[in-house]
C-alpha cells in the first residue's frame, strides 16, 4: 500500500480511556443480547425519559441492538475497530479534553435527536447503537484531514471528504427509503454537533480553498503527518522511551534501520 493512503491495518495502541469505552460497548452489547431487559435501562426510549431515566441520553450508544448472531458479532467487531482507529487518531490530534467534548457532545446530540424524533413522531421504539457518535468522530477526522486519500473497501482510492459524502449520502438514502426516522435524526444531530464543535475548535481550515489544518498525507496509525527522517526518528525514540520497543511495528523498525544505515553511510 502506498504511503499516500491511510494504513487501516495497524492503528496505534489504544489509550486506557478508549479501551474502557470500547470494552463497555462490547460487554453491554453481549450482555443485552443475552438479557434483553438491560436494553430497557441503557437503550433510549421516550418512555424511559418520561420515567426520568435521563442517563439513557448518554448510554444508548453502548449497545449494538440485536440477538447474539454472526451478524451482531461482525457489526460489533467493525464498530470496535473503527472506534479504535478514529478515536486513537483524533486523540493524538485533539488531546483528551477536546476529544471528550467532541465525543460525549456527539453522544448527547445523537441521543437528543433520537428522543426528539420519538416524541415528535410518537414512536415508542427502543433506540440504541454507537452509529451516531461514530459518525461524529468520522466527520471530525475528515474535517481535519480533508485532502487525505483512503482506500474505500481497501481497493477504491478516494479523498477523505469524498468518502464522507458517499457515506452520508448512502446513510440518508437508506434511512429515508426505510423510514428509519429515529436513526436519521440521531445521526444528523450528532454530525451537526461534530461539525460545529470542530469548526469552533479549529478555525484554520476551509475545504478546497485556502488554509487547511492538515497537510495532504497522514498516517492513520499515529494521526500525524508523514514525517521526514529526523522527525520520524525523534517520534520513534520518544515512543520507545514511553512504551518500549514492542510498541513499534515491523515497518517502523525497518524504516529506523534504513535511516540509521543511510546516516552511517553518509558519514
Amino acid at each position: 500500500m502506498s504511503n499516500r493512503f491511510y494504513n487501516w491495518t495497524r492503528p496505534a495502541p489504544a489509550p486506557k480511556p478508549l479501551k474502557v469505552i470500547l470494552g463497555a460497548i462490547a460487554t453491554l452489547t453481549l450482555a443485552a443480547a443475552a438479557l434483553p431487559q438491560l436494553a430497557l435501562y441503557f437503550g433510549l426510549s421516550s418512555a424511559g425519559i418520561s420515567q426520568n431515566f435521563y442517563w439513557q441520553w448518554f448510554t444508548y450508544f453502548l449497545i449494538e441492538p440485536g440477538p447474539i448472531s454472526l451478524s451482531l458479532l461482525l457489526q460489533l467487531g467493525l464498530t470496535l475497530y473503527l472506534g479504535w482507529i478514529f478515536g486513537t487518531s483524533l486523540l493524538d490530534r485533539l488531546g483528551y479534553s477536546k476529544l471528550s467534548g467532541l465525543f460525549f457532545g456527539a453522544v448527547l446530540a445523537g441521543g437528543l435527536g433520537a428522543w426528539g424524533a420519538q416524541e415528535l413522531l410518537h414512536l415508542p421504539t427502543l433506540f440504541s447503537g454507537p452509529t451516531a457518535p461514530l459518525y461524529g468522530l468520522l466527520l471530525a477526522w475528515t474535517l481535519l484531514n480533508p485532502q487525505t486519500e483512503i482506500l474505500l473497501f481497501f481497493a477504491i482510492p478516494l479523498k477523505a471528504r469524498t468518502a464522507l459524502f458517499v457515506l452520508i449520502g448512502s446513510t440518508l438514502f437508506i434511512d429515508l427509503t426505510n423510514g428509519q426516522w429515529i436513526h436519521l435524526a440521531s445521526v444528523s444531530f450528532s454530525m451537526t454537533y461534530s461539525l460545529i464543535f470542530t469548526r469552533a475548535a479549529f478555525q484554520t481550515f476551509t475545504w478546497g480553498r485556502k488554509r487547511v489544518l492538515s497537510p495532504k498525507v497522514y498516517d492513520i496509525a499515529s494521526g500525524q503527518p508523514v514525517q521526514n527522517d529526523d522527525e520520524f526518528m525523534d517520534s520513534m525514540l520518544a515512543r520507545i522511551s514511553q512504551h518500549g520497543e514492542d510498541s513499534l511495528t515491523p515497518s517502523e523498525r525497518m524504516r529506523m534501520t534504513q535511516i540509521s544505515y543511510r546516516k552511517s553511510f553518509k558519514k
